[in-house]
């Protein structure tokens, strides 16, 4: 869905990026899994996917329009 929206987006300067963050420690997280079964120190903060996001909007992310960035609190961004 990104690349196809970021290739007819393209000749209008339309940016399109998919964002896969995996396990964010929020309060509906925490409703249905328990700390035991998805501990925090492998979950990321909604902080840190509101600034990829705000990073996507500024175009730090550019070079990678159209793809999937990948999040995870061990590897960072891939």
């Amino acid at each position: 869905m990104a690349r196809s929206c970021a290739n007819e987006g393209r000749e209008h300067n339309i940016r399109a990026f998919a964002i896969a963050p995996g396990a964010v420690d929020t309060d509906m997280l925490r409703g249905n899994f328990p700390a035991s079964s998805v501990p925090a120190d492998v979950c990321l903060s909604p902080e840190s996917v509101a600034q990829m996001i705000v990073d996507c909007l500024v175009g730090l992310h550019d070079a990678r329009n159209g793809e999937t960035l990948f999040m995870s609190k061990q590897r960072g961004v891939w």
